[in-house]
C-alpha cells in the first residue's frame, strides 16, 4: 500500500522510503486541487467542516484503498488488531512555522499524518481542529491496521494449498498426521511410477521429523490406482493428465486413467502436506482434477548460452512441480550449434563454442528425454531454418546462400540456407532421419522466423532459380523451401509432423493441417484470430516472453493473459493446444536460468492448466509464494516476486 506526499504548491511527488505508507494530505491550496485533478489515483476529495475562519480543507485519498476498506469487499482486507495490541506512541514533529506531522512506526512500517495551514499561529489552528483531529487519527489508525496485516509489500503465505489450482475442491477442516511409516501403495514394477515415489518421497520429507503427532489422527499412506495400467511409451500430445485424488485415513486414494494423470495427482498430493506445531499434516478433501490445455510448454535456448544437463533436468523438475509437460528445446541457432550429429560430424565440431565440453552428445539427450518422460514432460527438438543458420555454414559452408557482398551475412540473422540446391534437401533429409532416431516426439519445431532476405535477393543463381520455378517472390521462396522440409519430416513416420514459427502462416504458406504454428509476434487480438479462422492449430507463446525483464512484480500481467479472449468464436478455442513460456538466452545461462524463470513461469502454468475463472491476483498471491517456498525447498533457485521470507531459505 503507496501514498505520496504532494507539495501544496507544485505537482513533484516525495516516495518516502519505507516498506509500507500511508500519507493524508489536507490542503485548501487549489495548487493541490490541480495537482490532484491531474493524477487519476487521487480522485477521492473528502471535505471536513470546520469553522468559518478556517478555510474548508480537503482530504485526498486512492480509490483503491476506499475499495479495500468496503465492508461488501471483505477479500481485500479486514481489519485484524495486530498480535500486540491496539496501544501505541504518536511523535509529533514540526516543520519550519506551518507543517504539523504526525508520525507512528512499526516494524518499519509508517503512518503518517501532515496538516498543512497558511496560518503561522499553530496554537489557534489546534484549538480548532481539536475535535476534527481526533476523528481523522481514528481514520488513520484504523488504516494502520488495513497495511498492517495485509501490507502489499509483505504478503500473506497460505498453507497446503496448491499451484496451479485443482479444477474441483472440496475442502474440509479436519487434519490429519502423516505418519512416520508413510507408505507409497502401487505397481512398483512401472519405471515411472517407482522413479516418482522415490522423487515425492524426497519432496514430502525434505525436513526431519520433529515430534510425533498426539493431536492428529494418522494418514498412513496414498494408494495408487492407474485403469491403463504403466506404459512403455512416451507422453503425448494426446496424453491423459486427469486424475482424482481422495485423502482420508487410513490411506489417500489416488485414481487416474494413464500414468501421467497418476504424476499430476501425486504432485498435488505433496502440495497438500504442509507444516504445523512442528508436524506434517494435510487436510481431508476431494480433489477432482485435468488440465484445460493440452500443451504447456517451455523454451529454453542452448545455443546462445550453453546450458549443462543437470541444469536442464532441474529445471524440467520445477516444470513438474508446476504441472508444465512440453520442454520447447531450441537446441542450435547462428550463435553454436552443440547438437553432435554423426551423419554430419562437423556440425558441431566447428559450429560448437567447444567441440568437446560444449556438446550434446546422444546420450546426453537421451538422458534428458528419459528424465523428461518419468515426469511426464515431452521433449520438442527445434532445427530453425532456413534462417539463423550461421553457425551450420560454419561446417558446411555451401548450405548458405553465397552472399556477392559479404556484409549481408553479419546481420542479426546471418545468411540463411540455401533453398535452391538439391544437396541442401539431402543433407536436411540425413539430418532429421537422426535427429528423429534421437528425439521420440511426435513434432519436431523446424523454425522459419526472421529470414534474411538480403542474400537471396544478390545473388544471381536464386534469382534464376524463382525465374525458373516462377516464383515471384521471397515470400514464395522461402515457402517453397519450408514445404520441402515439412515433407521430409511427415516421411520420417506416418506420426511424424512439424511445429513452425508464426511468420510462415504470416507469409501465405499452405501447409499440412497436422502442421503446428507457434505465434509469437504481432497483436495478439488479430494473430490468434486469424491462425484459428484458418484452421490450423496453435500454441500461444505472445505474452509470455520471460527474458524480458523489469524491475518490480511482472508475475500478475503473465497469470492475466488469456488465449481465449483473442478468438472471436467458440470452436476456434478448440483450435488453441495451449501455449509456452520462451526463455531466450542472450543473457541468461545456467546460473540464472532457474531463478530467472521462476516462479514466473508459475504464473503461466497455472493460466494453462486451472480454470479460466481463476484470474484474481489478490487470491493467487499467498499461494504463488508458498508455491514459490516449496521450490526453494526442493533445489530449485527460484526468485523473490515480493519482500518476504520462507522458513527455509536458500542456502540455509
Amino acid at each position: 500500500m503507496q501514498f505520496f506526499l504532494k507539495h501544496a504548491k507544485t505537482t513533484k511527488q516525495e516516495y518516502l522510503g519505507v516498506r509500507c505508507k500511508i500519507i493524508f494530505i489536507v490542503n485548501h491550496h487549489s495548487g493541490a486541487r490541480r495537482a490532484t485533478e491531474n493524477n487519476p489515483g487521487l480522485d477521492l476529495r473528502l471535505t471536513t467542516q470546520l469553522p468559518s475562519k478556517v478555510p474548508k480543507y480537503q482530504l485526498w485519498l486512492k480509490t483503491s484503498l476506499l475499495r479495500s476498506l468496503t465492508p461488501r469487499l471483505p477479500s481485500k482486507g479486514l481489519w485484524i488488531p495486530s498480535p500486540d495490541g491496539v496501544s501505541f506512541v504518536l511523535e509529533m514533529k514540526f516543520f519550519r512555522d506551518f507543517f504539523l506531522f504526525f508520525e507512528y512506526e512499526y516494524k518499519g512500517w509508517l503512518i503518517a499524518v501532515v496538516l498543512e495551514s497558511v496560518k503561522r499561529n499553530l496554537q489557534y489552528h489546534l484549538q480548532n481542529l481539536r475535535s476534527r483531529m481526533i476523528k481523522l487519527l481514528c481514520l488513520v489508525l484504523f488504516i494502520f491496521y488495513q497495511c498492517h496485516t495485509n501490507p502489499v509489500d509483505n504478503k500473506p503465505v497460505s498453507q497446503g494449498s496448491f499451484w496451479p489450482q485443482p479444477f474441483f475442491i472440496r475442502n474440509t477442516s479436519v487434519l490429519y498426521s502423516i505418519s512416520k511409516k508413510f507408505e507409497f501403495r502401487g505397481d512398483f514394477s512401472c519405471n515411472i511410477i517407482n522413479a516418482a515415489f522415490k522423487r515425492y518421497h524426497r519432496r514430502i520429507f525434505k525436513q526431519k521429523f520433529f515430534r510425533a503427532s498426539t493431536s492428529y489422527v494418522h494418514l498412513q499412506g496414498i494408494v495408487l490406482f492407474i485403469k491403463e495400467g504403466c506404459t512403455s511409451s512416451a507422453p503425448s500430445l494426446e496424453m491423459d493428465e486427469s486424475y482424482e485424488l481422495r485423502i482420508g485415513i487410513p490411506f489417500a486414494e489416488l485414481s487416474a486413467n494413464e500414468v501421467w494423470g497418476a504424476l499430476r495427482g501425486l504432485e498435488t498430493f505433496s502440495q497438500a502436506i504442509f507444516s504445523l506445531n512442528n508436524e506434517y499434516v494435510i487436510r481431508k478433501q476431494s480433489i477432482i482434477d485435468r488440465p484445460r490445455f493440452k500443451h504447456r510448454g517451455f523454451l529454453i535456448d542452448t545455443s546462445r548460452h550453453f546450458i549443462n544437463i543437470n541444469t536442464i533436468i532441474s529445471h524440467m523438475d520445477a516444470m513438474e512441480m508446476n504441472k508444465m509437460n512440453v520442454l520447447h528445446w531450441h537446441i542450435v541457432d547462428d550463435q553454436s550449434f552443440p547438437y553432435q550429429s554423426k551423419v554430419w560430424p562437423l556440425l558441431s565440431i566447428k559450429g560448437s563454442y567447444h567441440p568437446k565440453n560444449l556438446i550434446y552428445t546422444f546420450e546426453d539427450i537421451r538422458k534428458v528425454i528419459n528424465e523428461a518422460r518419468l515426469r511426464g514432460i515431452r521433449v520438442i527438438p527445434e532445427f530453425d531454418t532456413p534462417g539463423h543458420a550461421k553457425s551450420w555454414g560454419k561446417a558446411y559452408p555451401y548450405l548458405l546462400a553465397p552472399c556477392l557482398r559479404d556484409y549481408h551475412c553479419t546481420g542479426s540473422f546471418g545468411c540463411p540456407i540455401n533453398p535452391t540446391k538439391n544437396m541442401t534437401y539431402e543433407f536436411m533429409r540425413q539430418l532429421f532421419e537422426e535427429v528423429a532416431s534421437v528425439f521420440v516426439d511426435d513434432y519436431i519445431h523446424i523454425g522459419g522466423d526472421e529470414v534474411n532476405f538480403d542474400c537471396w535477393s544478390v545473388n544471381d543463381d536464386i534469382k534464376k532459380f524463382m525465374t525458373n520455378n516462377n516464383i515471384s517472390n521471397y515470400y514464395s521462396l522461402e515457402a517453397y523451401y519450408v514445404k520441402r522440409i515439412e515433407q521430409i519430416v511427415n516421411n520420417l513416420s506416418k506420426n511424424r509432423s512439424v511445429i513452425v514459427w508464426q511468420e510462415i502462416f504470416d507469409n501465405g504458406v499452405k501447409l499440412n493441417e497436422q502442421t503446428i504454428v507457434n505465434a509469437w509476434k504481432g497483436d495478439k487480438f488479430t494473430v490468434l484470430d486469424e491462425i484459428t479462422y484458418a484452421g490450423y492449430r496453435v500454441v500461444f507463446s505472445n505474452p509470455w516472453y520471460l527474458n524480458y525483464i523489469a524491475y518490480g512484480e511482472d508475475w500478475d500481467k503473465y497469470y492475466l493473459e488469456e488465449p481465449f479472449q483473442y478468438v472471436s468464436e467458440t470452436y476456434q478455442r478448440l483450435l488453441i493446444l495451449g501455449g509456452e513460456v520462451s526463455m531466450w538466452s542472450e543473457y541468461v545461462d545456467a546460473t540464472n536460468l532457474l531463478s530467472r524463470s521462476w516462479p514466473r513461469a508459475s504464473a503461466v502454468a497455472e493460466r494453462l492448466w486451472s480454470k479460466q475463472e481463476m484470474d484474481d491476483v489478490n487470491e493467487a498471491s499467498p499461494r504463488l509464494a508458498e508455491h514459490r517456498c516449496r521450490m526453494i525447498r526442493n533445489g530449485i533457485q527460484a526468485q523473490s516476486v515480493f519482500p518476504g521470507f520462507c522458513d527455509e531459505e536458500w542456502g540455509k
